[in-house]
């Protein structure tokens, strides 16, 4: 059995690699991934972890159509495959750093050294999310709805630009402002009364044969061709319609301060995000309707 002396304890934490070893734990850019709000319309591939370059030439093939009716000795059309190379968006590198002093570390309540690995995971699930949001902004399909707020109809015309000839899941995106809108919909299926039928998990339910998630990140038109700012941008969305390329995952530093008696964590990441296929999003233009306004919070005061 392993004596005292081999045990990790809080006073070695002053030490960068033990600090680094406990930090690293489940810190892997696939798990980040599998976390990620907006997983359900993005794939992540790591193939490329460890090879040069910064920019990456996605080769993508246009359709050979439908077969042609042959007679009896008449020679068939031979056709070619028609490459199309696009060149996905560069590379880049996300960072996030904070530091813990050995205070922190010795007397503060609860375990700052999780909380630390807890708060690198969120930022870096966080940015992620955010670049495939405005990855969505590149969707070619659209649909104006600037004349009234979301709803049933609409939902539906949008999808119909899809062209499915069999049922898909769809996701739809929404502001926490239009939680109200959409709720109040009669057509409106609530997560509870479906169970187990809603494929997307945090979905808080389904319209037009869409599952509904709300996010923040959802934005106004301000600035978008010409818009105003009266009106949502919402995305729905199919499976994979944004490709998540990693170059390095989750990689984590320490160094020690000594002046200050303290570590400095930095997290890193290198990866690209982007509209894979232009054809699995639709980029929607919504009237604002409802409008949250900022809660009171109790403190006491006028007990």
């Amino acid at each position: 059995m392993a004596g005292s002396a081999d045990m990790t304890k809080k006073a070695q934490l002053k030490r960068p690699e033990v600090l680094k070893e406990l930090l690293e734990a489940d810190l892997e850019m696939q798990m980040i991934g599998a976390k990620l709000k907006m997983k359900t319309i993005a794939s992540t591939d790591t193939t490329l972890e460890g090879q040069p370059g910064d920019k990456i030439n996605v080769i993508a093939y246009n359709y050979l159509g439908a077969a042609a009716d042959l007679a009896e000795g008449e020679k068939v059309t031979i056709d070619k495959l028609q490459a199309i190379e696009k060149i996905s968006p560069e590379i880049k590198k996300v960072a996030k750093a904070l530091q813990i002093t050995d205070e922190a570390v010795l007397s503060a309540y609860g375990d700052p050294v999780a909380e630390a690995r807890k708060q690198i995971e969120l930022s870096v699930r966080d940015k992620i999310d955010s670049n495939i949001m405005e990855s969505l902004d590149a969707a070619p399909l659209k649909h104006d709805n600037k004349a009234g707020i979301i709803d049933y109809g609409n939902i539906l015309q949008a999808t119909g630009l899809f062209c499915d000839e069999e049922e898909e899941q769809y996701v739809l995106f929404i502001h926490p402002n239009q939680r109200v809108d959409i709720m109040s919909d009669k057509l409106f299926e609530k997560a509870n009364l479906l169970k187990d039928e809603l494929l997307t998990e945090g979905a808080i339910g389904r319209i037009a044969g869409c599952d509904v998630v709300v996010s923040r990140r959802i934005h106004d038109d301000t600035g978008v061709d010409g818009g105003t700012g009266l009106n949502w941008v919402n995305y729905i969305c199919k499976k994979e319609a944004v490709k998540i390329l990693t170059k390095k995952g989750v990689e984590l530093e320490v160094s020690r301060d000594i002046t200050t008696f303290s570590n400095t964590i930095v997290a890193s990441a290198h990866y690209v995000t982007w509209l894979e296929f232009g054809d699995r999003a639709i980029k929607m233009i919504n009237k604002k309707g409802y409008k949250a306004t900022t809660p009171t919070h109790f403190d006491g005061a006028n007990v």
